[in-house]
C-alpha cells in the first residue's frame, strides 16, 4: 500500500479537503510536516503491511494499518477532521492512485497537546485491504 493512496482516498471527500486542502494540494505529509506549514496539518505513516493468505493459496490481498496524524493549535480543528476521516474514510473502497482498496475498517482515535509546539494532535488508524500489485 502506497501513502499516494491515502492521500487519493482523502482527495476523494470534500470535507477532508476543505480543511486541509489548499488549491487542490492537502497538507498532509508521510511522517513529518515541513516548518512553518500552515494548520491544520496532517501526517501518516505505515505501522504494518501484512500479506493475507489462506492454507491453500494466496489472497492477492495485503492488509496494511497506517495511522494518520492530525495537528492544530485549536482542539476543535483536529477533532473535526478525526470525526471527517472517520465518516468518510472508515469502509471505503475503491481504486486510489492506481491502488485497489477491499475495503477500510477504522481501529482507534486518541488526542494529546505537545506543551513544546503549542499543538494538540490527534491519532487515528486505519486497517486497509488492498490488492497485492505485482
Amino acid at each position: 500500500m502506497k501513502g499516494a493512496a491515502i492521500i487519493s482516498l482523502m482527495k476523494s471527500i470534500p470535507e477532508i479537503v476543505d480543511k486541509l486542502g489548499d488549491d487542490g494540494v492537502l497538507r498532509v505529509f508521510p511522517r513529518e510536516a515541513p516548518r512553518d506549514v500552515k494548520t491544520p496539518y496532517g501526517t501518516y505513516r505505515k505501522i504494518l503491511n501484512t500479506p493475507t493468505n489462506s492454507f491453500t493459496s494466496e489472497s492477492g490481498f495485503d492488509f496494511a494499518r497506517y495511522d494518520l496524524h492530525i495537528y492544530s493549535p485549536i482542539y476543535g480543528e483536529c477533532e473535526q477532521v478525526i470525526e471527517l476521516m472517520r465518516k468518510h474514510m472508515a469502509g471505503a473502497s475503491g481504486t486510489f492512485a492506481g491502488v485497489e482498496l477491499n475495503y477500510t475498517e477504522y481501529i482507534d482515535d486518541s488526542d494529546d497537546f505537545n506543551p513544546t509546539t503549542d499543538l494538540h494532535e490527534h491519532l487515528i488508524e486505519f486497517n486497509f485491504n488492498y490488492r497485492r500489485q505485482p
